[in-house]
C-alpha cells in the first residue's frame, strides 16, 4: 500500500512539473506571437484595385509598426 501511495506522489510531482513547464511555454509563445504580430503589421498589401482575381502587380507597402511609433 505504501508503495502505491509513493508512486501516486511521484506521479503528482511529475504532473506539477509538467504543468509549470507548459505554463512557461505558453507565456513564451504568447510573447513571441506579440512580436510576430508587430512584424507582420509592418506590411500592408492594400485593397485598392483588388478585384475578383486580385492584382498581380500588388506589392507590399512598408508601414512603421505600432511598437516603433510609440517609441519614437
Amino acid at each position: 500500500m505504501s508503495q502505491a501511495v509513493a508512486h501516486l506522489d511521484e506521479m503528482t510531482q511529475q504532473n506539477a512539473a509538467l504543468s509549470e513547464q507548459s505554463a512557461a511555454s505558453a507565456a513564451s509563445l504568447s510573447s513571441r506571437i506579440g512580436q510576430l504580430n508587430d512584424l507582420v503589421a509592418a506590411f500592408r498589401t492594400g485593397q485598392e484595385g483588388a478585384g475578383a482575381g486580385g492584382s498581380r502587380d500588388a506589392q507590399p507597402v512598408y508601414a512603421v509598426p505600432e511598437s516603433s511609433r510609440r517609441a519614437a
